[in-house]
């Protein structure tokens, strides 16, 4: 089946996934897989979308407080953080210069700096490790810390922070 413009733009679009129904696009308020809430995180972030990122993590925070079956996607969202690419850390610098006053940024850039944390560390055996990525991987841990306590003194209620 061949989309039209208008089809492709609604399907790239994040929170609308399509369903087709005799040729009618059909709106769904979910992406179609959590794979698919990583790419549209990383997207917002990447065209520094940031009023619509902290309203999409938003949302799927307060989803978690009325159902806990919506915990995947919350997790998923903030998956999407875990780039592990250095280019992405003036991104994250605009998105909390540009909304200092939400905990969503704040979250993120922990998120960011664990996972370069753990990738600072590699995988190998502890005694196959050298010193210096244990120093690394302590590093990034703490400006994790320090950027989660900052998204705790706006709001205490993610439980992403926890």
């Amino acid at each position: 089946m061949h989309n039209s413009a208008a089809q492709e733009r609604a399907i790239s679009q994040y929170d609308v996934r399509a369903v087709f129904a005799d040729s009618a696009i059909i709106k769904i308020s979910e992406p179609a897989y959590p794979g698919s809430t990583v790419l549209a995180i990383q997207g917002l972030l990447q065209q520094g979308k940031y009023d619509e990122l902290n309203r999409a993590l938003h949302r799927h925070q307060t989803e978690v407080e009325t159902d806990i079956l919506a915990e995947e996607d919350l997790f998923a969202a903030y998956s999407a953080f875990d780039t592990k690419d250095i280019s992405d850390e003036p991104r994250f610098s605009a998105w909390i210069d540009s909304t200092p006053d939400n905990y969503q940024p704040y979250i993120a850039r922990a998120y960011y700096y664990y996972g370069l944390g753990w990738a600072s560390r590699g995988h190998n055996w502890a005694s196959e490790t050298e010193q210096e990525q244990f120093d690394a991987m302590t590093a990034h841990f703490e400006k994790s810390t320090k950027y989660i306590a900052a998204s705790l003194k706006i709001d205490k209620t993610p439980m992403v922070a926890y």
